[in-house]
C-alpha cells in the first residue's frame, strides 16, 4: 500500500480503508452522505492522516477526482441502486482508474437473496442495511461484468463468505 493511491467510493465511517491509509496509501473518501464525509474528515484529522474528500452530490461530482488512482473500493455502497444506475456511476468512476488499477468491489451475493425470499430489491434493501435504505441488489459475476462492459476487465479473485451473506471480486481494469 505504500504509495497507492486509493479511491474509496461510499466511504461510511472509513472503517474499512483507513487502515489503508495507516499503511502508506494515499485516499481519496467520497459519500453521498456529507455527513460522512465530514465524520472521515475528522477521523483523519485526528489520526495525523492527509487525505482528501469529496461529497457526491450529483455523478458530475466524480469530474473532480484525479485520473490516476492505482486502487478503487466500493466496500458494501454500489449495490444501493438499480443496476442501470450502478452501470452509470461505475462508468463514471472507472474512468479515474489506471490501466491495470485494481477495483475492490463487496457486495451481496446471489443466493443470500434467494435464501431471504427473493424480495423485490425495494424491500431487501431495509433487510439487509437496515431502515430507510431503498434498494439493494445483488451482484454475483455475471451482472459484475455487465457492470464495467465495454470496458475489458479481469475477474482476478472473486468468492462467497461468512455462510454466503457477503461477496467480494478483486477485478483489475485491463482496457477502459
Amino acid at each position: 500500500m505504500p504509495g497507492k493511491k486509493v479511491l474509496d467510493i461510499g466511504c461510511g465511517l472509513g472503517l474499512s480503508t483507513l487502515c489503508f491509509a495507516e499503511m502508506g496509501a494515499r485516499l481519496t473518501f467520497t459519500d453521498i452522505i456529507p455527513d460522512n464525509v465530514e465524520l472521515v474528515r475528522r477521523l483523519c484529522a485526528a489520526k495525523g492522516i492527509e487525505a482528501e474528500f469529496l461529497w457526491i452530490g450529483s455523478f458530475d461530482d466524480y469530474d473532480k477526482l484525479a485520473q490516476d488512482y492505482d486502487i478503487v473500493t466500493s466496500i458494501g455502497s454500489l449495490h444501493n441502486t438499480p443496476l442501470a444506475v450502478t452501470k452509470a456511476e461505475i462508468s463514471r468512476i472507472k474512468t479515474h482508474l489506471k490501466v491495470g488499477g485494481r477495483w475492490l468491489h463487496f457486495a451481496y451475493p446471489k443466493v443470500r437473496w434467494e435464501r431471504e425470499g427473493r424480495l423485490s430489491f425495494a424491500e431487501w434493501g431495509p433487510r439487509t442495511d437496515g431502515p430507510g435504505t431503498p434498494w439493494v441488489e445483488y451482484h454475483d459475476r455475471e451482472k459484475v461484468e455487465w457492470l464495467f462492459a465495454p470496458s475489458e476487465i479481469r475477474i482476478l479473485f472473486d468468492c462467497e463468505w461468512h455462510n454466503s451473506d457477503f461477496n467480494w471480486f478483486d477485478i483489475q481494469l485491463a482496457r477502459p
